[in-house]
Formats: structure tokens, sequence, C-alpha cells
């Protein structure tokens, strides 16, 4: 099981062009467990940090031809360019998690519950996340966004210092679909929906 850690830091609502993220914890989403979905996969990134007030992530992605037709907040943005974090920020309470997913064109979609089929999309203040994405030509594209702890203790009122997730990163109406994770989906059909098999992710203390 994979473990990452998200490093303290004076301040985690940082600019997406700051530097200053380089001072976390730099981990990857490597594995594209599904047949049809490994050939010439994208190189994916994250990094996160957290201070008092929230926890920051930032993603990149060297996939140079970007799709994103989403159009709007709470849309399907999974056929797009997409990066994701689903997260349970207080596991040892609750068995549900939100699902963070973020299109290249800056539109996200938000949902909880303890599985697939049980989801409920959240309408949130989305300018509360301080969302940016950008494109680079030629090299691929960044995402980051913060997550207030205000908003996470709507979810779970008991915030843990031990949380479990998952990282993806995926494009499914692009030159080159694809369907990638940070921890290990041992499922034989894709499903990003599988809270049993997620990683370990621990605020450093």
């Amino acid at each position: 099981m994979c473990t990452y850690v998200i490093k303290k830091a004076p301040l985690a609502d940082l600019p997406i062009e700051s530097d200053l993220w380089n001072t976390g914890n730099k981990d990857e989403i490597a594995l594209y467990p599904w047949e049809g979905y490994q050939k010439n996969a994208p190189k994916t990134e994250f990094t996160m940090l957290y201070d008092e007030n929230g926890i920051g992530i930032k993603f990149f992605s060297d996939e140079k031809n970007t799709v994103g037709n989403a159009k709007g907040m709470n849309t399907d943005v999974y056929t797009d360019s997409c990066v994701e974090i689903f997260l349970n920020a207080s596991p040892e309470t609750t068995d549900k998690y939100l699902n963070f997913e973020l299109s290249v064109t800056g539109y996200m979609h938000l949902g909880l519950g303890s599985g697939r089929y049980d989801r409920e999309l959240q309408y949130i203040d989305f300018d509360s996340l301080k969302i940016e994405t950008r494109v680079l030509p030629n090299v691929g594209w960044e995402a980051k966004f913060y997550i207030p702890f205000s908003l996470l203790k709507k979810y779970y009122p008991e915030l843990s210092s031990k949380w479990t997730g998952n990282f993806q990163k995926l494009c499914e109406d692009c030159e080159i679909p694809h369907l990638g994770c940070w921890n290990l989906i041992a499922v034989e059909k894709p499903d990003f929906h599988r809270p049993e098999f997620f990683g370990n992710i621990l605020l450093e203390e």
C-alpha cells in the first residue's frame, strides 16, 4: 500500500507557478492496470502541502494534446484531460469519501459517498478551492487547488491526521485514452471508486 506524507508549510494556498511547491513531497500517478489504457500514458506527478487553514495540491502531467470539453462545475469531466483525488479525511469514523475531479478547463466535479453507486453531487462555493489550471505548450499541463479545513469539517467533524485516498489521471476521449492511479486498484475492470484500494495520506506532525 502506498503512503504519501503531506508536509506542513507556512502557506499551502500557493499560486500555480510558485516555486514553494518544490518544498513538498513529490509522488507519481504511475500505475495503469487496465488493458487498453496502458500504452504511451502520460507521466503525471503531484505534490501536497498543508497549513493551519487547509491543504494545497498541485498536479503536473506531460500530456500534450489535452482535451477540455467540460463547460461547468459538476458536469462530467472524466472524458476530458482530468486529474483527481479521492479522499476520506476521517476513515476511523466514516466510509464516505470525497471525489475531487478536475478538468484541464478548470471545472470540477465533486461527489460524496461510500462507493460508486451512492454518490451525491456537492454544490459548494467552488471559488473557495482557488482552482488554477494552465497548459504549457509542447510540455504538458498543470492544475492546482486548495481544500480548506472548514470545508472538510462539514463532512468530517472529527478530522484525522491519517487519511486514506487515491490519486488518478485520466482522459477517455483523447488521442491516447488512459486511466492511471497512484495506489494499485486490483480489479479486472476499470473502476476508481474502490475505497478498499485507497492508500494512506498522512499529515506531517
